[in-house]
């Protein structure tokens, strides 16, 4: 599966375009739609500064390892929805996180209802509520 246009707009909604290297909330340099050097090239260096269509190109690759990552840990078929949440999530704490957390062992199990409810346990920091909050609605828009 591949991450719907309207997925990656709420992507883009969630974690906001900075063009120059900054600290997030837990103190991870930073760029573009939420890019960290943990995601791969290009490495975020104190001072970097990036266009907006190098900002899209970072995106888009990095989904593209999101998506790759998301196939080879669900056992079930995703709704688009579902999916665009789920990748949404595996941006935000990566592949490792996501591979371990609940929500992925709730899908796998078919209980959606506990897979949506456990996109709440990611809010540490407690800024990432909203977001969380967001990506559980999608999860479960049919």
């Amino acid at each position: 599966m591949k991450t719907s246009d309207h997925g990656r707009q709420l992507i883009e909604e969630r974690e906001g375009c900075v063009l120059h290297a900054y600290h997030d909330s837990v103190g991870v340099l930073t760029i573009g739609y939420g890019h960290t050097s943990m995601a791969g090239p290009p490495h975020v260096t104190p001072g970097m500064r990036i266009t907006q269509a190098q900002a899209d190109a970072i995106l888009t690759h990095d989904l593209s390892k999101w998506e790759a990552y998301v196939a080879s840990d669900l056992h079930r078929t995703p709704t688009q929805n579902e999916w665009d949440a789920m990748i949404s999530l595996c941006h935000n704490i990566g592949p490792n996180g996501f591979r371990g957390s609940s929500v992925v062992r709730q899908f796998n199990l078919g209980n959606i209802g506990a897979a949506a409810d456990d996109f709440l346990m990611w809010e540490h920091p407690p800024a990432l509520r909203g977001r969380r909050e967001s990506e559980r609605k999608q999860f479960l828009t049919p």
